[in-house]
Order: C-alpha cells, then sequence, then structure tokens
C-alpha cells in the first residue's frame, strides 16, 4: 500500500468545489482529438516542394480545428511524399516552434529511395500562433496533418482527462490474429474493425490512445488510415505513409468511437501486415492522468547499440524534463546505421527498470543509408533512465530528441464536504487530526501501482495545507522490492550507525528491560496483514542510552505514532516478514513509502519527497510480564542518519 500525503493551497468548506483536472502543473493541459484535418500540402494547388535550406511558417492556431487561443501543444502528422535527396544524404525535416531558434535535430529523415514516409510531432505553436519547418537537402514534397491538441491549461478542453501511460498493450496484430484474422490486410480500401477500449488496462471508456502503429511486408507504397469506428475513413487523411518492403513505424493519437473502437483502411494498391501497440490512454474522467509539458525539440547525444544489444540513457534533468517523477516522455527517435550489418532490424524502449514490452517502436531494413523516424510516449524508470534495446542482426544508432513530457499526476477529486462541528484548517498549517476523518474521495495512481481508493481533500482556490493517507482497505503491492537492501535496516539511533541485522544487534537499541511498570501497557492491538497480533505498548525512552522501545520511543525521538505504525504493518508496502538471519523467526520487520505532494489552488500536485518507514515487531514473550508477546519494539525512517521523521508522515489522513 502506498501511503501518501499531500501539501496544498486550499481551505476547507462545506460548499463543492469545481471539478478538479488532470496534472501535476498548472501549465499542462488535457487531449482533445480531431479528425485529422489537413493544415497544409505542398503537392495540391499551387503549393511547390520545399527547397533545400528552406524555412516555412503555418498559421496552426484557429487552423485545421485547432482553436485560436488556449492551447499548449499541436500533435500533427509530418509526411513526405517525394524528395530528391539521394540515399546517402537524406534530408531532415524539423519542425519547432515559430519565432524561436530551429533546433538541431530534425524528427524525419528521407531521401528518393525511401518516401513516402511520415512521422508524428508534438510541438507548441509560436507567440505568433505558427509552427516552423525546415527542409535541410534537396526538393521535398510535405503534407501535414492535425491529429489534435492540449490546451494549455487544466480544465478547458473538450476531454477532462489527462494522458495515463501504460505497459505496451498489444491490440492488434495480423501476422498472429491479435485482435483480428491472421491475414494481412488487404490493398484497395481492405478495412478491419479492431477493439481497444476495455482491451487489457485501457478503460472502456477512454477517448484516444497513444500507440505506435507499424506496418510490414507491403507488396506496395501506400497509405493507412485508422479513424474512430462509424467514421468514414474515405474521407479521412492517412497517418502512415509506407514503402514497399520496408517497414513503416508512426507513433499516433488515436481517437475511439464511443465503443472503444477503431477502424483501419489500407489505401495502397497492396496488402501490408499491420500491428498496433497501445503506449497509454487519454482519459475522459476529471483528475486522471496529467497533461502535456511541451520544450523545445532538444537532440540528446547519439547511442550506439550493438546487434541484439541494449543501452541505456539517461533522459531525466535534460531539455527541462525532471529527474523523478514523470509519467512519459514525448522522445523523437532516428535510426542510422552503426556499422557494417545493419540489416532487417526493430527497436524497444522502456523503462530502465521495467519489463520488456511486447512491441518495438521503430523498424528498418537498411538503415545504413536510409535513416528512418518515429515518436513515442516512453514512461522513464524512477529515476529517468530508458533502455533502448536493438533487435536486430547490425549495430545501430539512435539519436533521440525530447519534444516534451507528462508529469506523474494522481487524481485530486473535489467536491467532498467536511463532517459536522469541523472547521476550516489554519492556511499553512496541517488539517487537525480531528478532521481528518471527514475527508473522503478517490485517487489513483500511475507509476508501477495498481489503482486503488485514497482519501483526498476537497479543494478550494482559497488556499490550506492538507496532508493525504490510504484507503486501509485497499491492499495494493509494489512491483520492487527494498527489503533486501542492507541499508535500509540500519536504525539512525544505534551507536556508529551498525547495521542491524541480528536479534543481538538489535536487542543493543530496542529490547525492553525486564520488570513491571507502566512501560508494559498495551496501549492498543490489531491484527498485521497475516492475521497475527501486534501489541502496541506504552515503552520508554532513555534519551542519554539511546534506548527504548514502544509508544513513548516512537514519538519522542522518531516523530511518528500509532496511526503510522498501524497503517504500516496492517498494509505493509512491501518486505514484510521475518528478517533472514532470526533464528526463531519472532522479529518481524515492515516497510512502506510514505510521499509528500505539493499542491496548487487547483488542485495539480507534483511529489516533492519520499520518506520510508520501517516498523519492528518482536512476537516473543521475552520479558513481558503479563505473558503477551512484546509488540511493537520500534518505527523509524531512513532519512540519512536523522532519527526524527518529517511530521508530515504521521499527519496522513486515514492512517
Amino acid at each position: 500500500m502506498l501511503l501518501v500525503s499531500a501539501i496544498t493551497t486550499t481551505v476547507v468548506s462545506a460548499v463543492p468545489a469545481p471539478p478538479a483536472h488532470a496534472d501535476t502543473s498548472a501549465s499542462g493541459g488535457e487531449f482533445s482529438p480531431l479528425p485529422y484535418a489537413r493544415l497544409f500540402d505542398t503537392n495540391t494547388g499551387s503549393g511547390t516542394p520545399f527547397g533545400p535550406g528552406e524555412t516555412r511558417s503555418y498559421q496552426i492556431l484557429g487552423a485545421a480545428g485547432v482553436p485560436s487561443a488556449g492551447v499548449g501543444a499541436v500533435v500533427i502528422d509530418v509526411a513526405a511524399t517525394s524528395s530528391t535527396a539521394s540515399a546517402s544524404s537524406s534530408t531532415g525535416v524539423t519542425v519547432w516552434p515559430s519565432g524561436t531558434a530551429r533546433p538541431s535535430s530534425a524528427q524525419l529523415r528521407v531521401n528518393s529511395e525511401s518516401v513516402p514516409r511520415s512521422n508524428t510531432v508534438i510541438v507548441a505553436p509560436g507567440s505568433d500562433g505558427k509552427i516552423s519547418i525546415y527542409n535541410s537537402v534537396g526538393s521535398t514534397d510535405l503534407n501535414v496533418d492535425v491529429q489534435g491538441y492540449f490546451t494549455a491549461a487544466p480544465g478547458s478542453g473538450a476531454s477532462p482527462g489527462g494522458y495515463v501511460p501504460l505497459s505496451m498493450t498489444r491490440v492488434f496484430y495480423t501476422i498472429d490474429g491479435t485482435g483480428t484474422s491472421a491475414t494481412p490486410l488487404a490493398g484497395g480500401g481492405g478495412t478491419r474493425t479492431v477493439t481497444v477500449g476495455g482491451v487489457g488496462d485501457i478503460p472502456a471508456n477512454a477517448t484516444a490512445v497513444f500507440a505506435n502503429v507499424h506496418v510490414n511486408s507491403a507488396s506496395a507504397d501506400g497509405k493507412l488510415k485508422i479513424v474512430p469506428d462509424g467514421a468514414d475513413p474515405s474521407s479521412a487523411n492517412p497517418i502512415l505513409n509506407y514503402a514497399v518492403g520496408e517497414p513503416s513505424d508512426s507513433g499516433a493519437t488515436l481517437p475511439l468511437s464511443a465503443s472503444g473502437k477503431l477502424t483501419i483502411q489500407n489505401v495502397g494498391s497492396g496488402s501490408v501486415n499491420v500491428a498496433i501497440d497501445v503506449e497509454g490512454y487519454f482519459s475522459p474522467d476529471p483528475g486522471v492522468g496529467s497533461g502535456i509539458e511541451p520544450t523545445t525539440p532538444t537532440k540528446l547525444a547519439p547511442v550506439t547499440i550493438p546487434a541484439n544489444g541494449t543501452s541505456t540513457i539517461t533522459t531525466g534533468g535534460q531539455a527541462g524534463v525532471p529527474t523523478t517523477r514523470v509519467a512519459g516522455e514525448v522522445l523523437s527517435l532516428t535510426a542510422t546505421g552503426g556499422g557494417s550489418g545493419s540489416g532487417q532490424g526493430f527497436l524497444k524502449a522502456y523503462a530502465a527498470d521495467g519489463d520488456v514490452p511486447i512491441g518495438a517502436i521503430l523498424g528498418w531494413s537498411n538503415v545504413t543509408f536510409d535513416p528512418v523516424s518515429t515518436v513515442a510516449i516512453v514512461e522513464p524508470s524512477f529515476d529517468g533512465r530508458i533502455t533502448l534495446s536493438n533487435i536486430g542482426n547490425g549495430s545501430i544508432t539512435i539519436t533521440p530528441t525530447i519534444e516534451g513530457w507528462f508529469p506523474y499526476a494522481f487524481h485530486a477529486l473535489v467536491g467532498v464536504e467536511m463532517g459536522a462541528g469541523t472547521t476550516a484548517p489554519t492556511i499553512g498549517q496541517p488539517v487537525p487530526e480531528t478532521q481528518l476523518d471527514a475527508l473522503g474521495a478517490d485517487m489513483s495512481f500511475i507509476h508501477g501501482i495498481e489503482s486503488g481508493s485514497i482519501a483526498q481533500p476537497q479543494y478550494d482556490p482559497a488556499g490550506g495545507v492538507f496532508a493525504v493517507g490510504p484507503d486501509v482497505e485497499s491492499d495494493d503491492e509494489a512491483t520492487t522490492d527494498y527489503s533486501d537492501d542492507p541499508a535500509f535496516d540500519q536504525d539512525p539511533e544505534a551507536p556508529e550507525g551498525p547495521l542491524i541485522t541480528t536479534n543481538s544487534d538489535l536487542a543493543q537499541v530496542h529490547d525492553p528491560e525486564p520488570g513491571g511498570g507502566n512501560e508494559w501497557t498495551i496501549l492498543a492491538h490489531w491484527n498485521d496483514k497475516f492475521d497475527q497480533r501486534i501489541n502496541y505498548r506504552q515503552g520508554r525512552w532513555d534519551s542519554t542510552k539511546k534506548k527504548g522501545f514502544g509508544d513513548i520511543k516512537i514519538r519522542e525521538y522518531h516523530n511518528l505514532n500509532k496511526k503510522v505504525v498501524h497503517a504500516s504493518t496492517a498494509h505493509p508496502f512491501y518486505g514484510e516478514g521475518p528478517k533472514d538471519g532470526d533464528p526463531n523467526a519472532t522479529r518481524w520487520y515492515y516497510d512502506d513509502v510514505y510521499t509528500l505532494y505539493n499542491c496548487d489552488s487547483d488542485g495539480y500536485c507534483t511529489p516533492v519527497e519520499v520518506s520510508y518507514v520501517k516498523v519492528v515487531v518482536q512476537f516473543a514473550v521475552a520479558n513481558a510480564p503479563d505473558g503477551k508477546a512484546v509488540g511493537v519494539l520500534t518505527a523509524f525512517c531512513k532519512q540519512g542518519g536523522v532519527p526524527r521523521c518529517p511530521s508530515w508522515v504521521k499527519q496522513s489522513i486515514n492512517i
């Protein structure tokens, strides 16, 4: 169970506040899909190809269905349909906000042999409402379709929710029959319908998904269209252009029908195999997910990956992306040949501490002379690292470009009234314990933790401070176990900081002394997660000898309380059980993690501090004069040797 605290700038009142929207920053808004409206096409009308070294700017605000104001970023498909660039000197197509310096990285690289080819770009409009596009080499025909846009602020879009990352979920694959028949998609306008909503962890009411669309084994050049089921694909613009015999990929936002379905149409003359792998979804629910934080496209150092090898890159701390707690990073990835033997292959990208996904995000056939690009939203590890895996028989060089990021967000639900007789808290002060039980609502977590019902206070723009705790009826489990880290078992009070690994070590600082007295009074008892009775005694604390146990020691020396101890033993996050080296298996350890969130007046919260709590319980009678188990010996935080836990830990709601 993840225990959470939150600091917010809000006062509680009996009047429900307006619905909150999803984000951890006031600047990131929700996604609103559009029916792939065309912004321009150099092949039609009086259009002319981009010349070498040419830059053009196009009005994006107020065009192609995009509002004229209140837009934080647009999602566009950039397609190159012809190019005179040679195979040995591909052109780079770069998109960026008008009025700013052109970035050094290109989001699409093509040549005369690789067209048609396309890629998705997420870009903020310039202050003049325009985007700029640059072509580096040769003459290139381009067209741009708008997939949708992100609002500039939360709560201002047609869709109230934000983006939620997922472990990659395959919903459609014509080779093995996932979500369809195991036959290629026929050319000449052949269509298939695929169910997306309700598959895996994608909710049935998702408004759209971000997915990698992969085409392979094409028998002729063509285009792929994907529309919400029920829409007419013949009038839609393509989301991917592909070439005969070449694998082609495009990360794309795909709006879903009300029934959660898509229709796929192949407008090429030949058949193709298609895979759709969902990387995340956009929620219709207020407060679920997060809005994008666009950045100026920033190219990272190229990395060469050997055949069938991996390389881990650090993206946190670059281009304005935080070092921790990022739900997803928008990466444009370009692959070029890194040496001999660079034949067909595929690239996978995933969190450095995560599982290898089922699908790839980029494929190639001969990247030595034919660079390929795609865009993906990749959830990094907790410390901001992403692993790139080359599934191919030759080395490959990957150039990543950061285009934006999504904060790690949680549901900040509003409209919960205070109980009778309660008063509004003082601004800047925690909610008194007498008021904590009067609050309750729903919350969801994103970063590798199952969703659970978490208490959450009402929000109001006036300002105030709250601590938030768990729903103790939920039983979420973490995917990572830190209990084997010996540093976690070091009690800050132990003289000279020895590691506590055996009974004798722990007895030096925790074990109660023989005899009677009030220290043995049982103040409370409960059952732990495994239905074992835990006694919580009054205990004692000797500040001179640095010895003691029970409630007095926990409160006076470690700044915790009975509520923290109860929550951490009844619903531990990880690492519960007897420690190796305890021959009698009577001393148990319970580990939990508490997170502090900083929230603004609209209820958009960012985690700012994490505190790890360890509880030690002795189930043996030992010296207890009443013949009952000793019970709780101590509870402390792993705080770099500081004995006192932060006050916000014990102020969490519902612990």
